[in-house]
């Protein structure tokens, strides 16, 4: 189910600057896990 910045603040009792704030970076963080995957470096 998809979900609105809205409706996860709501759930997770934070405001939506936070939910935000926190998907970006972890969309980031993401990004770079599946570049370095993608050349072939673990950590």
């Amino acid at each position: 189910r998809d979900l609105s910045y809205e409706e996860i603040s709501k759930l997770l009792l934070c405001n939506k600057g936070t939910i935000t704030s926190r998907l970006y970076y972890a969309r980031k963080r993401l990004k770079e896990l599946l570049e370095e995957s993608s050349k072939g470096g673990r950590q």
